[in-house]
Parts: structure tokens; sequence; C-alpha cells
């Protein structure tokens, strides 16, 4: 859970110092109280230094060198509020000459040599403004958005300024119309060879078809699951070395939990890498108003990584490219989270968390002798 916590002792000190101080929960920044009297260059210090802050009051992913103002209190991401109350011990101040440089890695998070991103969205038609916005927004550039539209939809006569729109920050879009029950249709729309594949429901401005919802979802999926497997035998029988296939991702939104175990089957039963994850609003909703209702200065935070893409967003990424080069030797080597927090430092991130690969068990938060392996992802907090 997010924690926004009074923690006085610290008030003076460099960010360096601070959330090195915890060993089972991670600082992410600051709530800067503007009813104090504080030096105003030290909101300069982010991302990096001498960059301002975009939000006067959230202070995420801090330069190392930001000092914590009279009146500031913690953004802290921990799985237990115990860990997060109990009193730390202050760090001693230290010269800069004492603080240990961390090892050196060998990490290039420029995206100008990877691949181009190609998304499809079916049946988003009721939603499909606020998804292009939150595409616009979000997405990697060089992606390509390709809108599958029901015939019956409604005039989209704005969808020109849309394209408009997406093509100057760097995003394709294309608008299809046709029956997702269609395999020719989810052929023409990209669905053979996209990365990435959205699912709405033609149901969600009908209160009496709620019920079919989820049943929309698991057809679809099986009609994707089909479409994927028959262009991947086709190409197979022309090159039989191309492996296993290009890999997946199918998200949406479901109504039972049950639906997510039944799409882990289909997932699993594929010829092709294949992975689904359908979120559950309800919980989802619950989850952040129970957060916000308890501490209400939460909201910053969750508007400022969920809402908006003017600060900073969560990004999972693989965890080898935080690792140090001495500790890479084989598929089975492992590190600390501690370490994987310092390689994130190093490129003005902020690690608060990792997905395991095996289990896919996410932990945020985790203790810093926790143990990353190469194959797992890490959650970290950036600017881009």
């Amino acid at each position: 859970m997010v924690y926004i916590r009074e923690m006085p002792e610290f008030v003076g000190r460099r960010h360096k110092e601070i959330w090195r101080a915890f060993n089972d929960a991670v600082v992410t920044g600051y709530l800067h109280d503007k009813s104090k009297n504080c030096v105003p260059c030290d909101l300069s210090f982010t991302l990096s230094e001498g960059q301002a802050t975009k939000s006067d009051r959230l202070v995420l992913n801090p330069h190392e060198d930001y000092i914590m103002q009279p009146g500031d209190k913690m953004v802290v991401v921990s799985r237990n509020a115990k860990r997060v109350t109990e009193k730390v011990p202050v760090p001693p101040k230290r010269d800069e000459a004492e603080l240990c440089e961390a090892p050196p890695f060998s990490l290039d998070l420029n995206c100008s040599h990877c691949s181009e991103t190609e998304i499809v969205l079916i049946s988003c038609d009721s939603v499909l403004d606020t998804i292009l916005h939150s595409i616009t927004e979000f997405a990697l550039q060089k992606a390509t958005v390709t809108v599958l539209v029901q015939p019956e939809c409604e005039e989209q006569s704005h969808i020109p300024e849309l394209i408009k729109d997406c093509r100057e920050k760097g995003i394709e879009l294309r608008v299809l119309k046709g029956d997702w029950c269609s395999e020719q249709v989810l052929y023409d729309a990209g669905v053979h060879t996209c990365s990435s594949i959205v699912l709405g429901s033609k149901f969600q401005d009908d209160v009496d078809e709620e019920h079919d919802h989820d049943a929309q979802l698991v057809s679809q999926l099986l009609l994707i699951k089909r479409t994927r497997e028959e262009a991947y035998v086709r190409h197979a029988m022309t090159d039989p070395g191309c492996g296993e296939g290009k890999p997946l991702h199918v998200v949406g939104l479901s109504t039972y939990k049950d639906t997510q175990t039944l799409a882990d089957v289909l997932s699993m039963s594929t010829l092709v890498p294949i992975t689904v994850d359908l979120l559950n609003l309800d919980e989802l909703m619950s989850g952040w108003i129970t957060q916000v209702a308890t501490q209400p200065a939460v909201a910053y935070f969750f508007r400022e990584i969920l809402a908006t893409s003017l600060g900073c967003e969560i990004y999972v990424r693989k965890a080898v490219n935080y690792f140090p080069d001495t500790a890479r030797d084989s598929e089975e080597a492992a590190t600390s989270f501690r370490t994987i927090q310092e390689g994130a430092r190093l490129h003005s991130e902020t690690a608060i968390g990792f997905i395991q690969k095996g289990s896919r068990k996410v932990l945020l938060g985790a203790m810093a002798n926790a143990t990353v392996t190469l194959d797992d992802r890490v959650v970290v907090v950036a600017e881009d």
C-alpha cells in the first residue's frame, strides 16, 4: 500500500540518505506543504538537477540531492503499515567522500532501437475517446494503434482530428469498421501480428446485457487465440526455424474473478506466447478508495501516477537491466533488491518492487534483502 507519513527526524537530510535508511519500505517521494517556509530551489531536485517538478505539492522520484523540508511528508510504499510507523534509526551525517559509489552498470534505456509497438482496440466504442487520449499521453512513440469499431457504432466525425493528434505525438492511428466475430476482420485489424490488444465491450452502456460482458471476453480470447495460432502455423510451414512466435499481451476489464482463471488456462494452452490480464474494476476501485479514505493525501499520488503523464509514471522493466555486470555470470544469477534500487537510482528511477517470473507474484515495498533474479521484472517510478 501507499502511505503518507510524517518523519520530522529526517528534515534537512538528503534523499540519498533517507531512502537507504529503510530496509522494509520504499521512500518514493515527498508531499510538500506549501504553507511552510522552505527553500524554493530545493523543489528543483526531481528527475535531474535544475529541472522543475511538475507538481508544486508532490515530488515523486526525487533527485538524490533533494532535501526534505519542514512540513514535508514521506510517500512510502510498504507491504505493512507497521513498518512505516515504527521509528527508523536516523543515519549519521556523512561527508560526500564517505558515500560509497555503486558498481558500474551498462544500461541503455534509449528506445530508439526498440521495435514498433502495435496495439489493437476491440469493442472500445463507448470509451474510445478516453482510451485514445490515454494512449497519446502514455504510449511509447513509434506505436501503431488500430481501432476496430462495430458497424453500428455512432458517427465518429471527430476521428480525423484524433488521427491528426496521434500523428503529432508519433502514434499512427487507423480505424477499421467491422464485427469482431469475423476472423477476417480480426486479421485485417492486425490481430495476428500485433503486440497488445485492449478488449472493451459493446455492452458497456447496456445494463440489461451487463452479465454477458465476461462471456464476450472469453469469446474474444478464443477468436484471438485461433487467429494467432493459424497465422503462426502458416508462417512455420514456410519457415520451420521461426521460433515460438511474437509475444502478445491482452488486457481488459472483467466482472468475475474466475474469468481471469479461465483466461490463464486458455493462454497456457496456445501454440504461441499469449498473456492475459483481465482487471477487476470493482476490486481496483475499492482498494484505491479505501486508501484515499483513510489517507486523503494519497489522492495526490494516484492522480499523478495514474491520471496524467505530466509527472512520473509506473514502468515494468527487465531486472537484468539493473544488475551489475559482475552479477550476470549465469542465467541463475540473483541479487538483492537493494542492489536493484541502487541501479535504478543511477538512472534517475525509483524501484518500488518487483514481479517474480515463475509465480507472477508482485512484491511492492519489498525488503532490501529480498532476492531478485535475472528473469524477474522490476517496478519503477520514472519520468520517462
